[in-house]
């Protein structure tokens, strides 16, 4: 714990004292403001309950005698009832510090730059809220008031600043706006490095919001260079046992998935499970985040004892969250898709269609029906419902799937291909006329994408050599194929006897 930490746990105390005494010392209520600050989520662990359970108290109970104080309070609470999930609750808080501001006998608090200054530290809490509750439109508009407010107080060099850029770069992430999310999050960096200097915990941060934006728009390569400056500044900064650097390991990880090294993502999650697993304890959700992880790795081995391992890794994970999250948790849904889609490749189907079922349902309530997310479970699903003898069901669901992919992401993204993959697959076996023109369309954008799989390049162009009356041609395709599967590692030794096979009996 650093200096200032301990100097705040130490008043923090002295405000539980005051707080159980009922007296209520404007200095020990500072410091308890600003110990949570300081030291954040730690206040929500099982030995702080009672500290928790008091300092609330005080400051609900306060006497209005320093509204602005009242104010703080509350925010400080709305920041821990947001850590702790509950958006609503934290919304109400915050709500109301707000109304304790605006009110016109309220004095203002350093003048009128320090009332405005108030006012954005309660309106980012209100953005953060509408966040986790999926309203980003909300949260826009406060993020956006923040970012006035903050600019015309402290001028367009201030580290607030660029915390509100990244703000609303993260929020113009999560509504699909990728543009808009760029341009603010380089922003927020370049402000951060040139202000705080490039090894400040502020700037990983950035770097994971970057991270995550090129990874959403098929730069992988851009995506874990940004991941790895993230875990390499953590972990000088906070130290390598930190949950931040844990967090920041899983995130690289996700990168090398995609990139095709699984042995390393492997390295990089068992290594953020086994910190989370003991500075957190093993029940904690972070945990859960992390078995995720493990789970779609080892899915991706081709060995059947890995993949029975992955399933043991969800429904580990899935019994965590849902006694930690409310039961419609969009969380619980992405544990339940990934859960599904290992028990159908496991033969598991009947499972595989109830948990995917569920998956969707809670899916389409959190972001809507036209979500990529949503289109990521409809593939899943109808995969699952292909393989149970329900091809026409399946075609409903994997064509649902590819217009939301179409809509959501451009009809050039790598993802779109993957979903034409899944749909000709389908559409072959029942020798529907679509197929090829699905797999023709899903050749050219995979042979153009830069990131993706030999794999998946090999899988679409066997699919158009079986879909063509044209047999040269669909010769030519199933070598090109069969060249693909064999320079990729991950690749399912089976496909590769299955395009052997088929150029045997095509011969």
């Amino acid at each position: 714990m650093s200096g200032r930490a301990r100097e705040a746990e130490a008043a923090y105390s002295d405000a539980i004292r005051a707080a159980a005494e009922g007296r209520h010392p404007r200095a020990a209520a500072e410091a308890w403001v600003q110990l949570v600050d300081s030291i954040g989520g730690r206040q929500a662990q099982a030995e702080r309950a009672l500290g928790l359970q008091l300092a609330a108290e005080a400051a609900l109970a306060w006497d209005g005698s320093d509204p602005v104080l009242q104010a703080r309070f509350l925010t400080a609470l709305a920041r821990i009832r947001l850590n702790q999930g509950d958006s609503t609750d934290a919304a109400e808080l915050a709500t109301r510090a707000l109304e304790l501001l605006e009110h016109p006998a309220t004095p203002a608090a350093g003048g009128d730059i320090g009332r405005q200054l108030e006012r954005a530290n309660v309106i980012t809490m209100l953005g953060k809220a509408a966040y986790s509750r999926g309203e980003f439109e909300v949260a826009d508009r406060h993020y956006q008031s923040v970012l006035t407010i903050r600019r015309e107080a402290l001028g367009p060099d201030h580290p607030d600043v660029a915390s509100a850029l990244n703000d609303l770069g993260d929020n113009d992430y999560a509504r699909g706006r990728y543009a808009e999310a760029r341009a603010n999050l380089e922003l927020a960096l370049a402000l951060r490095t040139r202000v705080l200097g490039p090894g400040h915990p502020d700037i990983s941060n950035t770097e994971t919001s970057l991270g995550a934006l090129f990874y959403a728009t098929a730069d992988y390569r851009a995506a874990r260079d940004h991941y790895a400056r993230a875990v390499a500044i953590r972990s000088a900064a906070l130290g390598p046992d930190h949950p931040r650097t844990a967090g920041a390991l899983m995130n690289l990880g996700n990168a090398e998935i995609v990139l095709g090294d699984l042995d390393r993502a492997y390295e990089h999650y068992e290594a953020a499970r086994a910190i989370q697993e003991r500075v957190l304890g093993p029940e904690h959700p972070e945990v859960a985040y992390s078995l995720t992880n493990l789970g779609f790795v080892l899915r991706n081995f081709t060995k059947q004892d890995r993949l029975a391992e992955s399933i043991r890794f969800y429904e580990r994970a899935l019994q965590i969250r849902e006694k930690t999250l409310a039961p419609d948790d969009p969380t619980i849904g992405h544990t339940l898709d990934n859960l599904g889609e290992a028990q159908a490749a496991a033969g598991k189907l009947p499972q595989a269609l109830v948990t995917l079922g569920r998956a969707l349902q809670i899916r389409e309530k959190a972001f809507g029906p036209d979500h990529p997310d949503v289109a990521a479970t409809l593939l899943n699903l109808g995969d699952a419902t292909a393989r149970s003898g329900d091809p026409q069901e399946a075609l409903a669901l994997l064509r649902r799937a590819l217009q939301i992919l179409d809509r959501a992401l451009g009809p050039d993204h790598p993802d779109v291909g993957l979903a034409l993959i899944a749909l000709a697959e389908v559409e072959v076996g029942v020798r529907d006329p679509a197929a090829r023109e699905h797999a023709e369309r899903a050749v050219k954008l995979l042979e153009a994408a830069a990131d993706v799989s030999p794999g998946d390049r090999a899988h679409a162009q066997f699919l158009l050599a079986r879909a063509l009356d044209d047999r040269a041609r669909a010769r030519e395709l199933a070598r090109l194929a069969r060249e693909n599967y064999a320079r990729d590692p991950n690749a399912d030794p089976q496909a590769l006897a299955r395009v052997d096979a088929w150029l045997k009996s095509h011969g």
